[in-house]
């Protein structure tokens, strides 16, 4: 799994899920569930959206497209 983009929040990560779900990407929201631990853990750079090493080429549109707005 690589990283394809860093979220600032779960919202932002969820957007550029979904864009790759439905573009029939396999992918993964990571830190999704530390949003609990804020104020313990560092404010940002801990939710990110991976997908699979051979997806990588295939994201990065989806990822950019979603990301200009």
């Amino acid at each position: 799994m690589r990283i394809v983009y860093r979220a600032e929040n779960l919202v932002d990560a969820h957007l550029v899920k979904d864009a790759l779900d439905q573009a029939g990407i396999p992918c993964f929201i990571g830190g999704e569930h530390l949003i609990g631990g804020v104020g313990q853990l560092p404010a940002r750079d801990f939710i990110c959206v991976s997908v699979p090493d051979v997806c990588v080429e295939a994201a990065e549109p989806h990822v950019r497209e979603v990301t200009a707005i």
